[in-house]
């Protein structure tokens, strides 16, 4: 037995360990949740005294809403603050040297954070359940409603918990810190109060009813999934973020995305066929059509060298090499896992759209397609050119910040051409000034004009893969393992002694 205790405690992450320790004996996380305890009992205590009305059913549902309230804005204000406020600390330029110098896995470090935080918010929630059970005997709600909405407001809490820990892995000042801090408490409040209003219309309803239909548990579960894709998201950049440059910090990023694209893209065909609506797959589409916009720009700020580290890991096979090659680091890699994801979701949009035979939304559907697609085309163009920037004009620039330059030039084409335009005393009907728009295909409704847009948005990714072309290909064909080291390096023997050749 005692073995087994030692092996359990062994197993485990010694980040808990470390961070369940600091909130026990923290007075902050101790007087906090006691303060928490006596509002919600001094809430429940004057609600039921002061309510003498026999006849009111809805008792229950308004207390709970009062207790959730408390209970939501106590752990979204708490739990993210809390969680970051340590991942800076650790971060900071006095201990920004622990990171470097341990033993521990970025994952493991980033796991224990997270895994961290959601026993302190778990413990939260479970020292607030007797309170918000209570409301049930108040009448007007019942449990699995209360449970269902307390897994919602969870999952709000342990979202910004997960966002939390993104931003404080961030490599940015302390002032960009503080803007980022304040953003995420601005994003705290909409989430608060849709939350609650959810709540609210959701308790009138109830589940009870529900729970047996696919009218319920189709969109839980939906919403479910997106969620964990979020979460995993944001945990997956948080590892790559602490992970040294000399490591291979895209493949847990990209493998997870791949999963991701791969897991989600079948529940939303199977949704789609299931409910006749082009509306799943549309929405799965568009959200991965957004993620891989946004990884060209990030794939150039890529190292276009890889370190010895990660052309030790390799594969030897040249068979499989090609595969992986996109799952590395790199600047050419990024590009190709993005723009060839971008190729198969569109096809797989344009077979479905063909041959499923779901009747409802299609032109909704192509119509979406056809502008995403558009978009990450002009991303792919935009972020080739800030390379081509960087690489030809700006060689002081450092390579990390190419995705800046890259957002600075749509910025660019979205407002210099209707500007120019506009001081030119060009007619509002012509649409030709938004030929640089990456949503040009979302503003302009002629078809004529988008098939123009369509030629010249062609010619110039085929420019840039004929310009960058060279710069890619020597990429690849550096993604080669290192040779095994030998062991002796044999000098020539002396013709004027008779010894044996001399090794090291």
């Amino acid at each position: 037995m005692t073995n087994l205790i030692d092996r359990f405690s062994d197993a485990l992450n010694p980040i808990v360990v470390k961070e369940l320790r600091q909130a026990v004996q923290s007075k902050f996380v101790s007087g906090g949740l006691t303060l928490l305890l006596v509002v919600q009992l001094a809430a429940v205590g004057i609600y039921v005294l002061n309510n003498d009305n026999p006849n009111d059913f809805s008792s229950g549902r308004q207390m709970f809403l009062v207790l959730e309230a408390f209970l939501l804005g106590f752990s979204l204000l708490f739990v993210p603050a809390y969680t970051a406020i340590r991942m800076v600390a650790e971060r900071s330029d006095t201990n920004v040297d622990l990171l470097f110098i341990t033993t521990i896995k970025p994952i493991s470090i980033v796991w224990g954070k997270f895994l961290a935080a959601l026993v302190i918010a778990g413990l939260i929630f479970s020292a607030c359940l007797p309170f918000l059970t209570f409301t049930y005997f108040l009448r007007g709600i019942d449990l699995p409603t209360i449970f269902l909405l307390l897994l919602l407001a969870f999952s709000v809490v342990v979202s910004f918990v997960q966002l939390s820990i993104f931003l404080a892995c961030l490599p940015v000042g302390k002032i960009f810190r503080i803007i980022l801090g304040l953003l995420l408490l601005g994003a705290m409040f909409p989430s608060f109060v849709g939350t609650i209003a959810f709540s609210e219309d959701f308790s009138r309803r109830g589940v009870s009813s529900q729970l047996l239909s696919f009218e319920f548990w189709g969109p839980f579960l939906s919403i479910g999934l997106v969620l964990l894709m979020a979460i995993g998201t944001l945990f997956t950049f948080s590892v790559a973020l602490i992970t040294p440059a000399s490591a291979n910090r895209a493949l847990p990023v990209r493998l997870f995305l791949t999963i991701s694209w791969v897991v989600s893209g079948i529940v939303c065909l199977a949704l789609s066929k299931w409910v006749n609506e082009m509306v799943p797959v549309g929405i799965w589409a568009f959200l991965f059509f957004v993620i891989f916009a946004n990884a060209f720009f990030a794939s150039v700020s890529e190292r276009e060298e890889l370190g010895r580290r990660v052309l030790r890991s390799i594969p030897k096979n040249p068979v499989f090499r090609p595969f992986f090659f996109s799952f590395y680091s790199g600047a050419a890699s990024g590009l190709v896992w993005s723009l060839g994801l971008v190729l198969l979701t569109v096809g797989i949009c344009a077979a479905w759209h063909e041959f499923s035979g779901v009747t409802n939304s299609k032109r909704n559907f192509r119509e979406m397609t056809e502008a995403m697609f558009g978009l990450c085309l002009y991303a792919f163009c935009y972020a080739l050119l800030a390379s081509n920037l960087r690489r030809l004009v700006l060689r002081k620039m450092n390579p990390e910040n190419t995705w800046a330059l890259g957002y600075i030039l749509v910025v660019l084409g979205c407002f210099i051409p209707p500007i120019v335009g506009f001081l030119l005393s060009m007619s509002s009907r012509n649409k030709s000034v938004f030929l640089l728009n990456p949503f040009a295909f979302a503003i302009v409704d002629d078809k004529s004009m988008q098939n123009f847009f369509w030629i010249v948005l062609g010619c110039w990714t085929a420019l840039m893969l004929v310009v960058n072309s060279v710069w890619l290909i020597r990429q690849y064909l550096r993604f080669k393992p290192l040779p095994p080291p030998s062991l002796y390096v044999t000098r020539p023997m002396n013709p004027a002694s008779d010894g044996p050749a001399s090794y090291e």
